[in-house]
């Protein structure tokens, strides 16, 4: 499978941040947040576009794939760090909303931790991370996991690791007898192999930090990799794209945790287009 041109995709992330409409779009995204803070009645905003949220989501995920698809190529590390960095932003403004959805809102939240940490604003997503926490936020454990790993409480990530190797729903006989018996779909059944899998790397990395011996953290990282190009495989092409979408940004965030110089790849340049399609740069 072809992967996109560096090039074009620098310059499509140029072309979206130097477009006058979109840096209206977080103006107003910014405006907004502040008087949704300071509580101000809706009957005494300005108008905001309709359509702020939904330009705002796809414009963030935009940026936050195309520079994640950057850092997989080892190019232009600077340009994706900064796509990243304003792809969390939008979804911070995004998540000031007090009528989202509350899953939608720790999704979102999460994936903007994400974004900063592997930009190295690690502060940031701190922050961030915490504020989804303090909300009382119950994450799937996959995800509170990788969580555990970001804030270094690695007894947690220890006990998180063991609950899930215990759990019988996601052995290799389970996952085939519940796909055989349609209990679980094709996009379930890979999510919970890719899950797993993590699980593993992540309790391989615990282990070499215990034990120091390199061997682990190098299986760990083949483990990563070897999962980023599953759901690189499958999600792309099939219909359950949201259990995938989940999936690849925690590999992501996992191989920048390792210290991996990668994150797994954007979606192929036909999803690159969408984006830039819905917000406006096609």
């Amino acid at each position: 499978m072809a992967r996109p041109n560096a090039n074009r995709l620098v310059s499509r992330l140029e072309s979206y941040a130097n477009d006058a409409s979109v840096r209206n779009l977080h103006a107003q995204a910014h405006a907004r947040a502040i008087l949704q803070e300071l509580r101000s009645p809706r009957t005494a905003w300005p108008q905001f576009r309709r359509d702020l949220d939904h330009r705002l989501y796809y414009g963030a995920h935009f940026q936050i794939w195309t520079a994640l698809e950057l850092l997989d190529q080892g190019q232009a590390k600077e340009q994706a760090q900064e796509a990243l960095l304003n792809g969390a932003e939008a979804l911070e403004f995004l998540c000031e909303d007090p009528t989202l959805n509350s899953d939608v809102r720790s999704e979102q939240l999460l994936k903007a931790g994400f974004a900063y940490y592997i930009a190295g604003h690690y502060a940031r997503s701190y922050v961030v991370i915490k504020d989804l926490l303090s909300r009382g936020t119950e994450l799937p454990r996959p995800l509170s996991l990788l969580v555990a790993i970001l804030q270094k409480h690695l007894q947690s990530a220890r006990e998180i690791t063991i609950n899930i190797f215990s759990d019988q729903s996601f052995s290799d006989s389970q996952i085939g007898a519940d796909l055989e018996t349609a209990e679980i779909s094709q996009d379930d059944a890979v999510s919970r192999a890719i899950s797993i899998s993590l699980t593993g790397a992540v309790s391989l990395y615990l282990e070499y930090l215990k034990t120091g011996e390199r061997n682990l953290f190098e299986e760990a990282l083949a483990t990563v990799n070897d999962m980023i190009l599953l759901a690189r495989r499958v999600c792309l092409w099939t219909g359950g794209g949201g259990h995938f979408v989940s999936g690849i940004s925690c590999w992501s965030t996992t191989v920048a945790v390792f210290g991996h110089n990668s994150a797994p790849s954007a979606k192929e340049d036909q999803m690159t287009d969408l984006f830039l399609d819905i917000s406006g740069q096609g």
